[in-house]
């Protein structure tokens, strides 16, 4: 049998399996316990030799396997995410997305939106870059993520025609469906400018208890399939991303829900505080390991308290460690709404219907059957 291992052989092998002579070559992948077998020419079998010459289905296959991996792994970065409001919050979501697609920029922006002017009030930014992931990043991809960093910061405006309640419900579009000249709107031009093709804008809903305090995140590339059903691997950037969007605003909800106040953010050395008292170090020891005197990290420590809302020691890393009280027995209908669940997903696709939401019909009321009235007996 196969090994559970990537394996390729050369079209100048002959590898044969249960009676199988393999001429040209085979690619054997273990996928989720699975053997992924991609034949790319002819098979030679006991009977004689059958021809593939759909070579496309083979690549096709293999572009389905590559879009699943990076869906899996994203999601995993997504559930790594800190459940609480640090710094560095909004790079990690674009650092978790950025792999969707090579060539790939994600902007994420932590914002207050309003949505009659769509005038936004940028609290927190973060970029990640396909390019960062070399080993040294060339000065080109250095440029064009300080360049988004520094506008996406001082952005006051988005300029696109955005749904009703996109806000609220979320919203997932390519630029080009929310606006006819998306390139001239203000966040469009600073996209633009660097040659990427009709990013995808994602709007997630952080909490309804504050309206308009949202995650705004764009997925740009160069490619022009990443916002239509292109070819692998950009293709399914934009289905993938409206699959994630609930799961992004549960980790955003968890996170900030209570912070729309920028200065209620956890600074860096209160979250390196707070990792080490997770380890279960004491304040002297803390102290110790950052060169600090005890009464400043007790200071810290005070300070964690009061930004998470947490009466006590254990309460404050059940917090850090994304654990909250369980809902109440009998939820009102404001907390049976789960953000995110129920998106505005704009696309160009013929295969549209597959995002719609799905209403179930109301089940007809019951009636009584009506018996008809006895006759009297002659």
């Amino acid at each position: 049998m196969f090994e559970q291992r990537n394996t390729i052989f050369p079209a100048a092998s002959h590898k044969t399996v249960d009676g199988c002579t393999f001429t040209s070559p085979v690619r054997i992948l273990p996928h989720m316990g699975t053997i992924l077998v991609l034949l790319l020419g002819s098979q030679t079998h006991e009977e004689g030799t059958r021809h593939f010459p759909y070579l496309e289905e083979a690549y096709s296959m293999n572009a389905t396997v590559h879009s699943i991996t990076r869906a899996i792994e994203a999601t995993k970065r997504l559930g790594e995410l800190p459940a609480i409001p640090t710094q560095d919050w909004a790079s990690s979501v674009a650092n978790a997305l950025v792999d969707l697609a090579p060539e790939l920029a994600v902007g994420v922006l932590i914002a207050h939106l309003n949505s009659g002017d769509q005038a936004i009030t940028p609290i927190s930014t973060g970029i990640a870059h396909a390019g960062f992931a070399q080993r040294e990043p060339s000065p080109q991809v250095i440029n064009q993520a300080l360049y988004l960093q520094d506008k996406l910061e001082r952005l006051c405006s988005l300029g696109l025609e955005l749904p009703e309640n996109a806000a609220d419900r979320g919203l997932v579009a390519p630029f080009s469906l929310l606006h006819p000249r998306w390139a001239t709107t203000p966040i469009g031009r600073i996209f633009a400018s660097q040659h990427f093709v009709n990013p995808i804008l994602a709007v997630v809903p952080i909490t309804q208890s504050v309206p308009g305090f949202v995650l705004i995140i764009v997925l740009a590339s160069g490619q022009e399939s990443i916002s239509s059903q292109g070819s692998e691997p950009t293709g399914y950037v934009l289905e993938t991303l409206s699959g994630l969007l609930p799961l992004i605003a549960d980790k955003a909800n968890l996170a900030l829900e209570q912070v729309s106040n920028p200065k209620a953010w956890l600074t860096d050395r209160e979250h390196e505080i707070l990792d080490q008292l997770i380890l279960g170090y004491s304040v002297r020891v803390i102290a110790s390991h950052l060169g600090r005197s005890a009464h400043t990290v007790h200071d810290h420590v005070k300070n964690l308290h009061k930004k998470l809302g947490a009466s006590s020691r254990g309460e404050l890393i059940a917090k850090a460690l994304g654990y909250r009280p369980s809902p109440d027995a009998h939820p009102t209908e404001h907390q049976q709404v789960r953000l995110g669940a129920n998106p505005i997903i704009l696309t160009s696709s013929p295969k549209l219907s597959e995002f719609k939401p799905v209403h179930k019909s109301p089940r007809p009321t019951a009636r009584p059957l009506e018996r008809p009235p006895a006759q009297a007996e002659p």
